[in-house]
């Protein structure tokens, strides 16, 4: 192995954990402008403990100037999405879908009900190239990992508005997700004002609480 001019011919890696929800606030105190305040707390759920998503969120917050936590979508907004833009592009169809699929979920999806719901059925090994390129990885309780949060913000920005409300559709209509689940979907997939869905939503509110506090009241609301 030839060694690179100014480097040691020995590299020590060093394993960063994600970041404490405390060090995530200290960090977006930090940026310059700091994101806005009413955002904070589904900017650092987002995040995920990664200081890159915690750092490329709050500047497209602060260059955009807007107040509202927009989930996955920032439109517009290129930063370090190029890298994972280019990365999106070589996967096959049903690659991409699950991919969309997983983005789209509010978190609470296990891998079995994505799978069905994206239309696969009960075919687990249609996650195997997704997880050979370590894009995403399947965590022991069925979970589905992105490798980075601005993956999942760009698996689910790059697809079209067509196919993001298909894949809410589906969730919204699946027997499979629980109440407050499916009421999310519906609202994400909804066209415009709609008092079942909202009416939905209030139920799911109180629910919600149980599940994750105040942040998942004021989430579902």
């Amino acid at each position: 192995q030839q060694s690179l001019p100014g480097y040691d011919s020995i590299i020590s890696v060093i394993e960063v954990p994600p970041l404490s929800t405390r060090e995530a606030g200290d960090l977006l105190d930090r940026q310059t402008p700091p994101p806005p305040r009413g955002i904070r707390g589904e900017l650092i759920r987002w995040a995920d403990g990664n200081p890159l998503a915690l750092i490329e969120g709050a500047r497209f917050y602060g260059l955009s100037g807007t107040t509202v936590f927009r989930g996955n979508t920032m439109s517009g907004y290129q930063g370090a999405h190029s890298i994972f833009s280019k990365e999106l592009a070589t996967l096959d169809s049903n690659t991409r879908k699950l991919l969309l699929y997983s983005a789209a979920g509010s978190g609470y999806e296990s891998v079995d009900i994505i799978t069905r719901v994206a239309g696969f059925g009960s075919d687990i090994s249609v996650w195997t190239v997704a997880e050979k390129t370590g894009l995403l990885s399947i965590t022991t309780d069925g979970s589905v990992k992105f490798c980075h949060p601005l993956l999942r913000t760009v698996a689910y920005t790059h697809a079209n508005l067509t196919d993001q409300r298909d894949a809410h559709l589906a969730f919204g209509r699946s027997p499979l997700l629980d109440d407050v689940c499916r009421a999310w979907h519906l609202a994400a997939a909804a066209s415009g004002p709609d008092e079942a869905i909202a009416s939905a939503l209030e139920r799911s509110a109180r629910k919600a609480q149980e599940r994750g506090g105040y942040l998942e009241v004021a989430r579902t609301l």
